[in-house]
Order: C-alpha cells, then sequence, then structure tokens
C-alpha cells in the first residue's frame, strides 16, 4: 500500500513537470556585470564624479588630489593668533576631529574668510588657499 503510495506521488509530479515545461516560457531578462567583451570593467570606469577626478589625477602622476591623512599640527598652533592652517582649494572644506569625551569623530564645514573656533577642543581652524577651485 505504501508503495503504491509513492508511485502514484511520483506519477503527480512527473505530470505536473511536464505540464510545466509545455507552457510557454516567458522572456527573462538577464543582467551581465561584465563588459560587452565578456571582460569584468576596471574601477575607473565604474567611477564618476569626484573619484573619478580623483583616480585621473592619481595616474596622471600629479600625485594625491585630496589627501586623506590627518593634518597634526605643531603644539603651537591653534589659538586665535595662530590658527591650524587647513589646505583647500575650494570655498568650503569638511573638517573632522576626534571628539575628546565621545572618542569619535565630529565634522563642521569649513568656509573661506574667518577663523573658526571649536570649544569642544578649544582649537581655532583656518582655511588657506591652494590651486584654483574646481580646477584640479
Amino acid at each position: 500500500r505504501a508503495r503504491s503510495r509513492m508511485i502514484a506521488r511520483i506519477a503527480r509530479v512527473g505530470a505536473r513537470a511536464a505540464t510545466a515545461a509545455a507552457r510557454p516560457r516567458a522572456a527573462v531578462a538577464a543582467r551581465s556585470f561584465g563588459s560587452s567583451d565578456g571582460k569584468i570593467p576596471e574601477d575607473i570606469n565604474q567611477q564618476h564624479g569626484r573619484r573619478l577626478a580623483e583616480m585621473k589625477y592619481e595616474l596622471a602622476g600629479d600625485g594625491e588630489l585630496f589627501s586623506r591623512d590627518p593634518i597634526v599640527p605643531p603644539p603651537d598652533q591653534g589659538t586665535k593668533e595662530n590658527p591650524i592652517l587647513i589646505p583647500s582649494a575650494e570655498h568650503e572644506r569638511a573638517v573632522g576631529y576626534e571628539d575628546p569625551d565621545a572618542g569619535q569623530l565630529v565634522w563642521f564645514t569649513l568656509a573661506k574668510g574667518p577663523v573658526h573656533y571649536v570649544p569642544d577642543i578649544d582649537l581655532y581652524f583656518k582655511m588657506f588657499p591652494v590651486g584654483e577651485p574646481g580646477g584640479h
């Protein structure tokens, strides 16, 4: 009896599979992560905006367009008379510092012009121009 149930079950599954195979199939869109020549595209071919400009600048051998290294000022910098100088070719720049209490990064926008005071760390910052805005 168990054997006859198993045979009936196999027959039902086979019938469903045959019916599904006989149905017309819908068109399926395939997505390719490679290029038309079958190769995986290089990183520079997938970049846009500032990252693309940065990569082209570096490939041309002109150094770094955007420095990610921290600025460690001399001990006498950071006063109102001698602020920490932040280089920028733009009119404003994001600057981060480590919060002494929380140990996390805090960001602020430093604009060209007046000295900027950060009371959390009791330091003054000032932007100084390098290069031309937008010209890298």
